[in-house]
């Protein structure tokens, strides 16, 4: 008890220190708003090269403000990520536990039937695992553009991806344990277990797992003996009497590893509802800024876009803050709290609704919004670069030419390079009176 009190405290702590270090009053550019003074490509048939740039260019903060809001929005997406991480191994070790059924070859073909709760067990944690590895690609993705501090519009689109399908799992897995959790049996009034049994369903003394280890090597090491009982007729009692104390030394061991996954589903709903309550600031930050009247009335329907995606996100992470905090109550104490858990699977369905409404709206913005310009489409760019490759090889002189823009400076540079090196490669191997060397 008083090490989970510890480990609880302690977590606590930290994350209240990190939300007090993380937020800064600044002023958030979501993915897909529109920047002031860019022309709408949906509207505009001459979307330049230099609104592009500029576009490109375009830090996720003000300048001044980079220092605050950058590192905050980068710290939520790393830090959300992580414990995303953490909850999906968890989520996985949970799958393997509800999902595989133990049978009995000797016995009737009926244990394979699995029951309704089985079944929903097996299912809720089957869609937490996609929910949460889909929220890690989510959250790492957008990490791509806000730790950069620019805007990276491919980022953004692969992060709305991941999180539409993490927005499904997510509202899969809680609307069915909704059905284990929030049934009328388990009311207010409900016959709550004794303190006694819950002590002796959970074993939290990490002294019993090195204990059950020594036990059980003892029970292998009496059983490895073959008693007699016609001579030895104490033995038949005594080796009832060892399967007896296996079997109890065993389902402790059980309980102290389920006790400690426990407490890491503890530290790790804690510390997402403090990313999520940053992330909550962050998003009414944003809709202040871009859902102000002239702001709409400039920018037309890309600015009602992005003003619903901020308004949404706000939903979002405050149902996202109350479904962690709900979880945590049941996970850090002893024992199952239903009513908690019922409350975290109607704030979380909530949530994923939320974020499927705002990553779905946000996604016609990141990932239809920004095109190439007219005269950089990829199959041009390189027909012109073989061309003058071309050119260039029937001189017999390969040097650096001028491009447009410093990327396919760059690349063009280390083509030369690299076909240089070939040649030069040929000649060392191939013989001197080769007629297409010399």
């Amino acid at each position: 008890m008083m090490a989970s009190r510890l480990v609880s405290s302690k977590v606590a702590c930290l994350a209240l220190a990190l939300l007090l270090i993380g937020w800064s009053p600044c002023h958030l550019e979501v993915a897909g708003q529109v920047p002031d003074d860019i022309a709408d490509p949906t509207n505009n048939n001459n979307y330049t090269q230099t609104a592009v740039r500029q576009l490109k260019e375009k830090l996720v903060c003000d300048k001044a403000e980079q220092e605050g809001l950058a590192c905050a929005v980068c710290f939520v997406d790393v830090g959300a990520s992580t414990f995303f991480l953490g909850q999906a191994a968890l989520a996985i070790r949970d799958s393997v536990h509800f999902c595989e059924k133990d049978y009995d070859p000797t016995k009737n073909l009926s244990q394979f039937k699995w029951t309704e709760d089985e079944k929903t067990r097996c299912t809720v944690a089957t869609s937490a695992v996609v929910a949460f590895l889909s929220f890690v690609a989510s959250f790492t993705a957008n990490a791509a553009s806000d730790c950069q501090r620019t805007l990276d519009v491919n980022g953004y689109c692969a992060s709305d991806i991941s999180g539409l399908t993490a927005g499904l799992g997510f509202l899969v897995a809680a609307s069915s344990s909704m059905k284990l959790n929030c049934r009328s049996q388990y009311a207010w009034n409900r016959p709550r277990p004794t303190l006694e049994a819950l002590k002796n369903a959970t074993i939290l003394d990490h002294k019993v797992d090195r204990a059950a280890h020594k036990h059980h090597r003892r029970l292998v090491e009496v059983a490895r003996l073959a008693p007699s009982e016609i001579m030895f007729p104490y033995w038949a009692d005594r080796h009832l009497d060892v399967a007896a104390d296996y079997q109890k030394v065993k389902s402790w061991s059980e309980d102290v590893a389920n006790r400690r996954a426990g407490l890491a589903a503890c530290a790790f709903n804690i510390g997402q509802a403090v990313m999520f309550s940053m992330n909550a600031l962050l998003s009414i930050t944003a809709s202040s800024r871009a859902c102000t009247a002239p702001k709409i009335a400039k920018e037309g329907e890309p600015g009602k876009m992005v003003c619903a995606v901020d308004v949404t996100a706000v939903i979002f992470s405050f149902s996202a803050v109350s479904a962690f905090i709900s979880f945590a109550v049941t996970t850090c104490p002893i024992g199952n709290n239903l009513q908690a858990r019922c409350a975290g699977d109607i704030s979380a369905a909530v949530a994923a609704i939320s974020g499927i409404a705002s990553l779905g709206t946000r996604l016609a913005t990141s990932c239809g919004r920004v095109a190439p310009p007219p005269d950089e489409f990829l199959g041009e760019r390189r027909l012109r670069n073989t061309n003058l490759r071309e050119d260039k090889a029937r001189q017999g002189n390969l040097r650096e030419y001028n491009d447009t823009g410093a990327a396919s400076e760059g690349r063009q540079r280390a083509l030369e390079e690299v076909d240089s090196m070939a040649e030069s490669l040929a000649r060392l191997i191939l013989k001197p009176s080769n007629p297409v060397l010399v």
